[in-house]
């Protein structure tokens, strides 16, 4: 039974474990591009670790993501700009990629 419950306990610990694909921060700037919406978080929060070596601190929110798009663009609108973004890797080409946007709050 010891054995069960130190198997599931290391299970469960890597199941919580947030990992360097999200961060928690306000966006504090955005800009449009042909290929989407970028956002920036605070200097506080900067980036996810996945994201590291994306041009100057920019996520990207694909144009083809349109209801993260609205989301974000409301958010910006209403002042309501806290919020937790998960992230695909930085390939190294482009912008890392939002494919999650969570507004807090």
């Amino acid at each position: 039974m010891k054995k069960f419950i130190f198997i599931l306990a290391i299970v469960f610990s890597q199941v919580a474990y947030a990992g360097p694909h999200w961060q928690e921060g306000t966006i504090t700037n955005l800009t449009s591009i042909k290929g989407g919406l970028l956002i920036m978080l605070d200097g506080g929060a900067g980036l996810p670790d996945n994201c590291v070596g994306t041009p100057y601190g920019w996520m990207l929110i694909s144009e083809a993501d349109k209801a993260m798009t609205a989301t974000a663009l409301t958010m910006w609108a209403t002042g309501n700009r806290t919020a937790t973004v998960y992230t695909n890797a930085y390939t190294g080409s482009g912008f890392c990629e939002i494919h999650q946007l969570d507004p807090v709050g």
